[in-house]
């Protein structure tokens, strides 16, 4: 009998925000490595690593976790954007961390941010990775490119939960509840995605997130399109990486402006060609995160 796949050798912690909240976290790397705190996509899980499972550079410490509603989280109705810091500090504070990096994909991408923004100077570094952009930012048009899905899905959550969780549900009845999505990426998202050290990752990854339901795809929609993220980009003080792909159709790279408008700072960079995975380039950026060498080298931005 085949041995189902797991992540390599981690610490798991569980970690309470406060009374009824606890976090699910895993923990990365060596206990006294620099540290990035990672913030996952929506929906994904704590099983998501930056650079893959095996990905991790060596003496880095890399902390994932399940935002509520997800996997290990137990769900906590309301959230906002903002409340990533509070769940960075509570994990960081747990683990006798200080000072530490923050790195979110997607979904994640506006959390990482908003932590940033919310820690100020406990922040070392921050990447935000193919980040949906603030869509409430003046003169921002977040639909701009997207799939229909996403235009769809978006739409649904600026109406509310009633009519988001219908939308939702429909998908989560049908045996890969990203298809339609996944059928529209370009070639450099296929070809990884293809590969067979990526697919089986992926796979679990894609269960681990949704093996609980869609209560955190539920509330990370409302947090990101519904409410107001609470909290204003422009006070992150931490060097910046914005990381887009020039060819990505999930959250076209027009959001990565939005973004560095919307924070004020920080370095742009548009990968030609890339799409929405960038675990080629994920460990090299992990390296920058918390400033040891083999980093990555960028070109100025450009689509």
């Amino acid at each position: 009998m085949t041995e189902p796949l797991s992540p390599p050798t981690h610490r798991e912690h569980r970690v309470e925000v406060e009374p009824d909240q606890v976090l699910q976290v895993r923990d990365f790397g060596p206990a006294d490595g620099p540290t990035v705190v990672y913030h996952h996509g929506t929906p994904s899980c704590s099983l998501d690593v930056p650079g893959g499972w095996h990905g991790v550079p060596d003496g880095v410490r890399v902390l994932t976790f399940d935002r509520p509603g997800y996997a290990g989280s137990p769900h906590r109705p309301g959230r906002s954007v903002a409340e990533a810091g509070r769940w960075s500090e509570a994990i960081a504070d747990a683990l006798g961390i200080g000072h530490f990096a923050l790195m979110g994909t997607s979904g994640g991408g506006p959390h990482a941010a908003a932590a940033a923004a919310v820690l100020g100077d406990r922040i070392t570094r921050l990447c935000v990775s193919v980040g949906l952009g603030p869509v409430g930012l003046p003169g921002f048009v977040w639909e701009e490119g997207m799939p229909a899905e996403t235009i769809a899905e978006g739409r649904y959550a600026i109406k509310g939960e009633e009519e988001l969780r219908t939308f939702i549900d429909s998908l989560m009845q049908q045996e890969d509840p990203m298809s339609e999505w996944m059928s529209q990426l370009p070639p450099s998202d296929q070809e990884l995605l293809g590969r067979p050290d990526v697919q089986p990752e992926e796979a679990v990854v894609t269960a681990g997130a949704l093996a609980t339901g869609a209560d955190g795809w539920v509330e990370d929609d409302l947090a990101l399109f519904h409410r107001e993220w609470g909290v204003d980009l422009a006070a992150v003080t931490a060097e910046t990486l914005l990381l887009y792909g020039g060819a990505d159709v999930l959250v076209p790279h027009a959001h990565g402006d939005a973004m560095l408008r919307a924070i004020g700072h920080g370095q742009l960079v548009k990968l030609p060609g890339a799409g929405h995975w960038m675990r080629d380039v994920e460990p090299a950026v992990l390296r920058w995160l918390v400033d040891v060498p083999g980093g990555p080298s960028f070109e100025p931005a450009g689509s």
